[in-house]
């Protein structure tokens, strides 16, 4: 007799494989010559990781979860993640001569700003994935995701001590208001509970109903500023008084000082390609002005948001998927469901 666990593992199978071919999802990562990055670039999900082309730009390792990339001299390098279920997800590596990560601002020879810039908070339908990092290493891996009326969140890491991933995540669903937490359970199996911890069974629906009420985004078109405000920090400007929304760093400060955009201009180093965006650069580290911190930012020109932040101790996060056209969800984003 067939069990109920290995029908369930075939219908796995089954949907990994048509998540495969729809082609959804990439990961997309940038460094320069000489750089190593460590991260995690598809959650517990990556059973391996092999360079496809490339080798003489890039040197490529897999720990774990956890890959390990050393640019070796510029150029484009391409690998393929593999995932559970035998199949797989694509991955682009640029790396360069020369990056803005690590130069310092230049007085002269700079180029023009075009402007103007605009913050377009996107409201539905994305996914983003990026992870934070200090010392070249990820920290966190986050999945932010919102398709109609559920909203999906999650972040991954691996306990430094004992190696073993930590993966926890949210969901809420704006029809029922129902609130979930889930992740990981003990035998490597993504699962979601009403509220922290409760089986989904109909006596359990009030923990949901109150655990929706305390945690989930109000309202829903807030995904973003719950989940991914380092995305919107250089551009966010908030004049209120409702203390559940943040500030802003870069425009916030700017717009309370009087400064107009063109002041910008001074910091602008030109154009850098992350995430397949021709981002805009405005490096502020060692500039020593009042309240703009200490950081330098890759602004996607289309939103106006920041894709990646280093500061001056070399912490930050970078952006490795965004999808601002998210209808369907798939089994690396909610493997839950699957």
């Amino acid at each position: 007799m067939i069990s109920m666990r290995k029908i369930l593992f075939s219908l796995l199978l089954a949907v990994l494989g048509a998540f495969a071919a729809s082609g959804a999802g990439e990961r997309d990562v940038t460094l320069a010559e000489g750089q190593t990055l460590k991260f995690f670039p598809a959650r517990a999900l990556m059973t391996g990781a092999t360079l496809e082309s490339g080798a003489d730009c890039v040197e490529l390792q897999r720990v774990g979860a956890l890959v390990i990339l050393r640019g070796l001299k510029a150029g484009e390098a391409t690998a393929r993640i593999a995932l559970r279920g035998g199949e797989s997800l694509p991955m682009r590596i640029h790396v360069l001569q020369n990056t803005f990560s690590y130069n310092k601002p230049a007085a002269a020879d700079k180029p023009k700003w075009g402007g103007p810039y605009e913050l377009r908070v996107p409201e539905d339908h994305f996914r983003i994935v990026y992870y934070d990092f200090s010392s070249g290493k990820a920290d966190m891996l986050r999945y932010v995701a919102r398709i109609g009326h559920v909203v999906y969140a999650s972040t991954f890491s691996v306990d430094e001590e004992e190696g073993t991933p930590l993966d926890v995540s949210e969901l809420y669903d704006y029809d029922k208001q129902f609130g979930y937490s889930g992740g990981l359970d003990g035998e490597g199996n993504y699962r979601f509970y009403y509220a922290d911890g409760n089986p989904v069974a109909p006596e359990n629906e009030d923990e949901a109903r109150n655990w929706f009420d305390e945690f989930a985004p109000d309202p829903a078109s807030t995904t973003m500023h719950g989940y991914c405000m380092p995305l919107l920090d250089f551009g966010w400007v908030y004049q209120g008084n409702d203390d559940e929304f943040e500030r802003g760093i870069v425009l916030q400060r700017m717009t309370q000082l009087g400064r107009p955009q063109s002041f910008l201009e001074r910091f602008y180093q030109g154009e850098e390609r992350l995430c397949g965006i021709d981002c805009w650069v405005f490096d502020f580290r060692g500039q020593g002005v009042y309240g703009l911190g200490d950081s330098c930012w890759w602004i996607d020109p289309a939103t106006g948001l920041a894709l990646q932040r280093i500061d001056a101790d070399g912490s930050g996060f970078s952006v490795i998927d965004m999808d601002l056209d998210y209808h369907a969800w798939d089994a690396e984003t909610r493997p839950e469901s699957f």
